[in-house]
């Protein structure tokens, strides 16, 4: 174990969505991204008993650094919903700043094509100092065979007026029965393209 958690730290986008964990069952995903500045953050998750769960991440480059804890609550019946509340502290080192956010996120399973999902998911953070930021998110994925998946997300930030637009196509191979090699791009105005990868493992 110690072996592949060091390779996956080479790699990594996580994606903590609406479908809860099982109890007992964790997440992890590593990931590195080339925005200007490397950027390297993992991500994790752990189902517990009930509706209740665990999530984290903690992400760093040149100039910034930040890390999240949450607790969730599956609140879904017939489709998947859930809500996480938490707290985060980010920004560059030695002035982090403290925050209290929450999200929540909602999927569904679709109709047409082998093995399609689709999820939307929307958060709010209020800062020490009164700040508030948003984030959006909406995601599509597909199965094409062999365990494979496309999946496309579009990400969205509001901050003080100021609003970010991120989409990024991502391509999911599975490298054995818990592994898989998640590789892709990200996009956005003014900022270009940017390549991007991933490793997800369960256990």
């Amino acid at each position: 174990m110690r072996a592949l958690l060091l390779f996956l730290l080479l790699a990594g986008p996580a994606l903590g969505g609406a479908w809860p964990r099982d109890e007992g069952e964790t997440f992890l995903s590593f990931s590195l991204a080339s925005t200007g500045d490397p950027f390297g953050s993992v991500y994790f998750e752990r189902g517990l008993a009930g509706r209740f769960g665990l999530s984290g991440k903690a992400g760093v480059s040149a100039g910034f650094r930040e890390v999240e804890a949450g607790v969730d609550l599956s609140l879904g019946s017939t489709a998947p919903v859930k809500l996480t509340l938490g707290a985060s502290l980010s920004g560059a080192p030695g002035v982090e700043t403290g925050a209290a956010f929450g999200r929540i996120a909602a999927g569904r399973t679709l109709p047409f094509g082998p093995d399609g999902w689709a999820e939307l998911s929307a958060g709010v953070s209020l800062g020490l100092s009164r700040q508030i930021s948003g984030t959006s998110q909406a995601t599509l994925g597909m199965g094409i065979g062999g365990g494979r998946q496309v999946i496309l997300q579009l990400h969205a930030t509001h901050e003080e007026g100021r609003h970010g637009l991120t989409a990024a196509p991502l391509f999911v191979m599975p490298l054995g029965q818990r592994l898989k090699l998640v590789g892709g791009v990200e996009w956005s105005p003014g900022g270009g393209l940017s390549p991007s990868l991933s490793t997800w493992v369960e256990f």
